[in-house]
């Protein structure tokens, strides 16, 4: 009987000792930070445009199939494409080209 009372007494006490724990842990980490004050200060935020005239570039260029057997890229078509991208480019500079 008196084992049992003092089993119950350790178990009763070690999960109060357990609760406490936990709680403080949590205030704890709720009370101080990981990030530093002047490091805070320094993040920007990320731009969530896009840059159109980029993607626009981007879809310009020729979409490659593999074929394992060497084909010669025609001049034309890397003119065109060199043309439309220089061209894309001037625009976002403020160069208005002469067509």
């Amino acid at each position: 009987m008196i084992i049992q009372k003092n089993t119950i007494l350790i178990l009763f006490l070690t999960l109060i000792l357990v609760i406490a724990w936990i709680s403080l842990s949590v205030y704890h980490n709720s009370v101080t930070s990981t990030i530093s004050k002047d490091f805070e200060e320094q993040v920007e935020p990320i731009n969530p445009d896009f840059n159109t005239k980029t993607l626009e570039i981007i879809k310009l260029k020729k979409k490659v199939e593999p074929s394992f057997q060497y084909q010669p890229v025609l001049e034309e078509e890397k003119k065109t494409t060199e043309e439309a991208a220089l061209k894309i480019t001037k625009e976002e500079e403020g160069v208005i080209p002469n067509e």
